[in-house]
């Protein structure tokens, strides 16, 4: 099949630095159908205009809500309770890999990151949900996919940067 017509998993980038929103593109649109936002608002009204089939969210959004709102509110839409969840952010003190996982999301990627890092996390993200881009979950034979603590007793990947 000709790759070019290939559907590519749509990912939903929300950064609030615009120089990080242009990584962000680079770095995934190979691999990705990537849409951006940079507010918790743009991000709600494009994830009910559109099916994303994964979310790549900062945390520090420089306004009221984060990204942990955010994906808080992203779950509570049917469409969006097992989509994969990939925290991008500068938190990377002890605790906060935990603290994110708890919240929900598959995989963690401290900044700065590698291009390699970002799509490992994706691609373990997706696999964490155990069910594919467009497949019905209802579907499927086998229970729901793990949550955060879960997915980490299994050896969640957490990508850090190493000195």
């Amino acid at each position: 099949m000709d790759k070019s017509r290939e559907r590519r998993p749509a990912v939903l980038v929300v950064e609030d630095n615009p120089s990080v929103i242009l990584l962000l593109q680079h770095v995934l649109k190979d691999t990705y159908d990537v849409e951006t936002a940079e507010r918790v608002e743009e991000a709600l009204a494009k994830a009910t205009a559109r099916l994303f089939d994964a979310f790549v969210l900062d945390i520090n959004l420089c306004e009221e809500r984060d990204g942990m709102d955010l994906l808080r509110a992203l779950r509570e839409q049917p469409a969006y309770r097992h989509v994969p969840a990939v925290a991008c952010t500068a938190y990377a003190r002890s605790g906060d890999r935990a603290r994110f996982l708890a919240a929900g999301f598959e995989a963690y990627v401290a900044k700065p990151f590698t291009k390699a890092g970002l799509i490992e996390a994706l691609k373990r993200a997706f696999g964490a949900t155990r069910t594919a881009p467009g497949v019905d979950e209802a579907a499927c034979d086998r229970p729901a996919l793990p949550r955060a603590a879960e997915h980490e007793a299994q050896g969640g990947l957490i990508i850090r940067r190493f000195a």
